[in-house]
């Protein structure tokens, strides 16, 4: 029988058939080949019709004149081989098992990426290659109807992580979520700083033994104990750490005998930034010594499995216990992000403003608390503009 395509057939113990041939631009190409359910072909008789399919495509190149026109050709022809090898039930654990993935709430993603294979199972997608723009916007035209501005923008942010991790393996040309815009978050301001008397109400009313947790709505969310709370506010006041910072504290970020917190920022982990934070006398007081594992276990635990849970809601559940006003949301309309006068964020304006008005250098507070916070642009440029108007008064 002759054969149909050029080339030849090589077969190995790990890999099954591979196909090696020589493109139009002269480069010797071997491939595995694989079957329509991505299984490797171990019969030769399948390996023969799967390396003429691939030959066919290569084959259009003898027609094309232009040596541009024949690497785009060649670059679609790998496309639908690595299309062919790529199964859709490999995409999340591709994505789940890049170190620099590992800390991004990956149960909470794992839940929405799990949505979105139940929505395309519907329509019959088989491959992570039938995905298209218009399939992704499809998708996200329905979860609008369910959830606010700020959750739609996350399934945004884990769809584009997602698809960026798998673009080459899959062969997709671009990423279908890419071109899909955020919506806007309106009616939002930030956190204000806490005053003296309002951290002594927060302090007071946290340390009774009357304070209770929010109560657990659901079987995944544990309470979390009185004391996990004290620890909480504790680093809020002493450090001026962002919530997720500081419910994700591991003790192995603490080094007892340099006295210092030394962690990686949630905001700047892609920048492998890190900030080395001196733990205060009352710190060290409530960390106490020799720990494992996360400081506040179960606020971490519900932090990383728990869908949606941020910890948000036990921070204004303690701050109305001690008679704070934390929101507007009942003049707040659906679809329009609520206004927190105050939250754990308050914590870290308290700490940057406290440490100005203290006098200390900027430089060292922007080792604490981050080189880009916004917060040290508030509180040091005001202490700069009043250090010039004193200045000024000499010259009179």
């Amino acid at each position: 029988m002759k054969k149909l395509f050029k080339g030849s057939l090589v077969k190995n113990k790990e890999y099954g058939f591979r196909y090696q041939y020589r493109n139009v631009l002269g480069k010797m190409t071997t491939v595995t080949l694989y079957n329509a359910g991505g299984k490797k072909i171990v019969k030769k008789g399948d390996a023969e019709k799967a390396a003429f399919l691939i030959w066919k495509e290569i084959a259009e190149l003898d027609s094309i004149k232009t040596k541009g026109e024949a690497v785009q050709k060649i670059a679609q022809a790998k496309g639908l081989i690595s299309r062919g090898s790529f199964k859709l039930a490999s995409v999340w654990d591709t994505f789940a098992k890049i170190p620099k993935n590992q800390n991004t709430r990956l149960e909470y993603r794992h839940t929405q990426w799990k949505s979105f294979i139940e929505f395309i199972a519907e329509k019959g997608i088989t491959s992570i290659s039938d995905v298209t723009i218009d399939i992704a916007q499809e998708f996200m035209t329905k979860i609008k109807q369910t959830v606010k501005a700020t959750t739609y923008n996350d399934y945004i942010i884990t769809f584009r992580l997602i698809f960026n991790t798998v673009l080459k393996s899959a062969g997709l040309e671009e990423n279908p979520f890419l071109s899909i815009e955020k919506l806007a978050v309106t009616d939002h301001k930030g956190h204000s700083s806490l005053t003296d008397g309002m951290i002594r109400q927060i302090v007071e009313t946290v340390n009774s033994e009357k304070f209770r947790c929010l109560a657990s709505k659901t079987f995944k969310r544990i309470e979390v104990p009185a004391q996990e709370m004290r620890i909480l506010i504790k680093l809020g006041i002493c450090t001026g750490m962002r919530l997720k910072d500081a419910v994700l504290l591991s003790y192995e970020n603490i080094d007892q005998k340099q006295g210092l917190v030394k962690i990686s920022t949630c905001k700047g982990i892609r920048h492998n930034k890190r900030v080395i934070i001196p733990i205060m006398p009352a710190l060290k007081a409530i960390l106490g010594e020799n720990g494992t594992g996360y400081v506040m276990p179960t606020l971490a635990q519900n932090y990383l499995i728990v869908g949606g849970y941020t910890a948000v809601d036990e921070i204004q559940h303690l701050f109305k216990s001690a008679g704070l006003t934390v929101n507007d949301r009942g003049s707040v309309t659906k679809g329009i992000r609520r206004n927190n006068s105050f939250g754990f964020h308050s914590f870290r304006h308290v700490f940057v403003s406290k440490c100005a008005a203290m006098g200390i250098p900027q430089a060292i507070v922007e080792s604490i608390v981050g080189t880009n916070a916004e917060v040290l642009k508030k509180y040091y440029t005001h202490i700069s503009t009043e250090n010039v108007r004193e200045a000024m008064k000499l010259l009179t």
